[in-house]
Formats: C-alpha cells, structure tokens, sequence
C-alpha cells in the first residue's frame, strides 16, 4: 500500500516527473545527493539507459555498479525499472539483482 499511496502522491504533484537535470549516463547520478534531498524512490527506464533495447545485458560494468549502489543506497523494493516492452516486463522485473539474465 506504501508504493500505491506513492505513486498517487507523484499523480497529483507532476513536477515531481519533470527532470532538472540531464545526465549524459545513469552513472553521473549522485545517489547520495539524492538520499539528501529526501528521494526515497528511483524510476529507471530500461532500454537504452540500462540495457540495449529489449536486451537483458547491462551496457557496461560501470551501469551494474551503479545499479549495485542504487540497491544499497535506496533499497531495492524502492527502485522500479520502466519499460514500455511488455513482453519483457515480467521477465526484467521479477527481482532487482544485479546480474540480469
């Protein structure tokens, strides 16, 4: 129920989706500085920012690491992998583990 209330709380602020940084790779994102600011959740789309698209490889060693720390940092029921290729959602995000198979 937590995520639910969550996700409508985004729903009613929509600032909140707007970005006011632009990162050339996930790995320049700041997870500490985001702990600080009070984030709690991340939302990271997949294809082409984590992995190829409709792939399941992560693009390079850094993004794994990084997604490593991001589990560390936020938790991983707190981190949600976007991804509007539905035949591999259940298959992508069935767990958080760093090495996708």
């Amino acid at each position: 129920m937590k995520t639910i209330g969550a996700l409508f709380y985004i729903l009613k602020n929509p600032s909140y989706l707007k970005p006011d940084r632009i990162c050339k790779t996930v790995c320049d994102i700041n997870l500490e500085e985001l702990k600080g600011l009070g984030i709690k959740y991340l939302a990271l789309d997949k294809d082409q920012t984590i992995t190829a698209q409709d792939g399941f490889e992560y693009f390079n060693e850094d993004i794994k690491q990084w997604i490593g720390k991001a589990k560390i940092t936020f938790g991983d029921k707190n981190i949600a992998f976007l991804t509007n290729t539905s035949r591999y959602f259940r298959s992508f995000n069935t767990s958080f583990d760093p090495v996708i198979r």
